[in-house]
């Protein structure tokens, strides 16, 4: 073979192989692969789980309620805010805030309040330690209880708050001896209820009766004051929450008044003493803890005790519970 030919067969080109031939050459060759691992199940909820584990997986990541915004306060709030505000003098105020701690105890008028005291009180200051008692639980509401977490505190100067419907009843009797501020919370003045509704509402209120507060509960003071409705439908709810808490019984129509019921000699004298006690009362002259609440007229069989209470009940427009007449003893 010549050394042109020789040449020629050195360059002779071969077919190019087609692409799928040639992935197939890069590919290397599969190895066996090992089994996957098998997943672990999910965990199942045992049905005996508690109700606290549940909730304990979902964290509850809201501020506390006296750092929500305002407009989701409730009007229970801003009567004691507003109320607490009116009661705290500068002098009390500046007591709270010295140096060398404070014990605060803040008398309010029913029990019902205590709650919304609670949190309105600590919108004045940072208190350490509080203790807020209405007396229903009869083993730990009274005078010989807390008294040593109320020493430690003051001891370290700390704020210790303290509220109660009935202090020296309910309150460590330590808090109440080394008080530096007392605080007396009465039924909302007509100032206390405008600022509320302005609070609430938005809009002042216009003109009220007078002590438009005087004889309505906590609740249902709390109950008139809605937000998202007007300064004076407020007050309209007021007003006929006054109307319907003096309105009389219907069936005590014939019964005689208090001042001309005679013939029952201690009795009555003891009733009209009541009545007229209870008439200080609403007029703001008296606390209602002072107040006997309750009556029984009892008697020989005869003796009409419904007309007696009827009679009562008229002359402070309040409905007297039903009596019962009792059987006689063998």
């Amino acid at each position: 073979m010549s050394p042109a030919a020789s040449t020629e067969a050195a360059m002779t080109t071969f077919p190019k192989p087609d692409a799928q031939s040639a992935a197939k050459a890069k590919t290397a060759p599969k190895t066996k692969s090992a089994p996957k691992a098998r997943l672990a199940p999910k965990r199942q909820r045992s049905p005996t789980d508690s109700l606290d584990d549940f909730l304990n997986d979902h964290h509850d990541n809201r501020p506390p309620i006296d750092q929500m915004e305002s407009e989701i306060r409730s009007s229970r709030y801003y009567l004691a805010l507003h109320s607490l505000n009116e009661a705290v003098s500068n002098a009390d105020r500046m007591r709270m805030l010295r140096f060398g701690g404070a014990g605060v105890v803040i008398q309010v008028p029913s029990a019902d309040w205590v709650p919304a005291m609670r949190m309105a009180a600590e919108k004045l200051t940072r208190f350490n330690h509080v203790t807020a008692r209405t007396g229903s639980s009869r083993s730990s509401d009274k005078p010989d209880q807390g008294n040593a977490e109320v020493a430690d505190f003051l001891g370290a100067s700390g704020r210790v708050l303290g509220i109660s419907q009935a202090p020296d009843q309910y309150l460590p009797s330590a808090l109440i001896s080394a008080a530096d501020v007392r605080i007396k919370i009465g039924t909302p003045s007509n100032a206390v209820i405008r600022r509320a509704i302005l609070s609430i509402t938005g809009n002042k209120g216009g003109r009220m009766p007078k002590n438009i507060a005087q004889g309505l509960s906590f609740d249902v003071l709390a109950a008139c004051l809605r937000k998202g409705t007007s300064a004076g439908a407020c007050v309209r709810r007021l007003v006929a929450a006054a109307k319907a808490n003096s309105t009389i019984d219907p069936t005590l129509a014939d019964v005689p008044l208090l001042k001309d019921v005679h013939g029952y000699g201690r009795a009555g004298e003891y009733a009209r003493a009541l009545a007229e006690d209870f008439s200080e009362w609403k007029a703001g002259r008296r606390e209602w803890s002072s107040l006997e609440r309750s009556i029984l007229f009892a008697g020989e069989p005869g003796t009409p005790p419904r007309s007696s209470s009827g009679s009562f009940g008229c002359a402070r427009r309040w409905t007297p519970r039903s009596s019962t007449t009792l059987p006689e003893r063998s």
